[in-house]
């Protein structure tokens, strides 16, 4: 399970591929079933189960990749994600002054209640340092490399 923390430890974001669902002649026809957590002060404010291709997380894991490049070149830039389904959306802006990532990210509150309430997402935006970011990139490659040998 990858962890990503911000600066201050008390926002979590969790994710963990946790087993293919179907396989696909492609990357973007091969389902993954993932588990997704934000937590708040060690609680749990969220936790999904959702799919996405191994195309979603390939582009997921190396436009988080991009952003510490970019970092690195001291270039400001923006990556945004969100999965097929629309479960989740995601964006990291890389803030060169500061030297830190601007992550948002944000729950489909449909997808979240099964569509018992619809019409608004919820999520949270919070502050990320290089080390955060970088060990979070490396254990989503590391899981991802797992996923693709099973």
């Amino acid at each position: 399970m990858a962890e990503l923390l911000n600066i201050e430890n008390n926002v979590v974001i969790r994710l963990e591929f946790n087993e293919k669902e179907s396989l696909g002649k492609s990357d973007y026809e091969s389902w993954v079933i993932c588990t997704l957590e934000l937590l708040i002060c060690n609680m749990i404010k969220k936790k999904m189960i959702l799919t996405m291709t191994l195309y979603e997380i390939e582009n997921l894991i190396f436009g988080i990749k991009d952003c510490i490049m970019k970092l690195d070149e001291n270039r400001p830039y923006k990556f945004s994600f969100m999965n097929y389904e629309a479960d989740f959306e995601t964006s990291i802006d890389v803030v060169t002054e500061d030297e830190f990532f601007e992550i948002q990210i944000w729950f489909n509150i449909a997808s979240y209640t099964k569509g018992k309430k619809w019409g608004y997402d919820d999520g949270v935006r919070f502050i990320a340092d290089k080390k955060g970011v970088l060990s979070f990139y490396n254990m989503l490659l590391e899981e991802f490399r797992l996923l693709k040998n099973m």
